[in-house]
């Protein structure tokens, strides 16, 4: 042998045998694994940035109604509805979700209200999932004593208002 000689052969045999390998190693299974591996990574990154601003949102919108129903909570007896109604509708908002429902109801000593609206999805859009819907909802307690309004004058902070809260989350087609 040579000393220029190449121990693996000539420069023809060495390159058929890189190519056979190149080939072997990354042909259509490779390629295809790639592909599906690529739009799995995508759809879970996207379900993840939706999920992200879904709960963004549904806290945002738990926090409006909660603060509208504390309004009308303290407000007179005869207008609580009205009062959560219009400061609920005031409130400014750089969410996402917009609105598209909202309702308050007197009972007794509580006043309870009901908020739904739609959040739209990005990437998660790429598996069907065009909106999500989330539902807030709370309810006031006063306790019994503050039932009149003379008593909720002059203690005012034994008449504290309690607000319980709770959010719910449909995903739309």
């Amino acid at each position: 042998m040579s000393p220029n000689a190449d121990p693996a052969g000539s420069p023809e045999k060495h390159a058929a045998v890189r190519d056979e390998m190149v080939r072997a190693t990354i042909g259509g299974k490779g390629i295809a694994l790639f592909a599906v591996a690529s739009l799995a990574l995508l759809v879970v990154l996207g379900a993840m940035v939706d999920l992200s601003r879904l709960a963004s949102a549904r806290s945002e919108l738990q926090q409006r109604l909660d603060a509208a129903l504390s309004a009308g909570a303290r407000a007179r007896d005869d207008i609580r509805a009205e009062t959560a109604e219009v400061a609920f509708d005031r409130m400014p908002t750089g969410s996402i979700a917009r609105p598209d429902g909202w309702h308050f109801v007197e009972r007794g000593e509580s006043l309870s209200g009901t908020v739904s609206a739609a959040v739209p999805t990005t990437l998660s859009s790429m598996i069907g999932i065009r909106s999500v819907r989330i539902t807030a909802s709370g309810t006031t307690v006063r306790p019994k004593r503050c039932a009149d309004e003379r008593i909720r004058a002059r203690d005012a902070a034994g008449c504290h208002v309690t607000v319980l809260s709770s959010t719910r989350t449909v995903p739309q087609h």
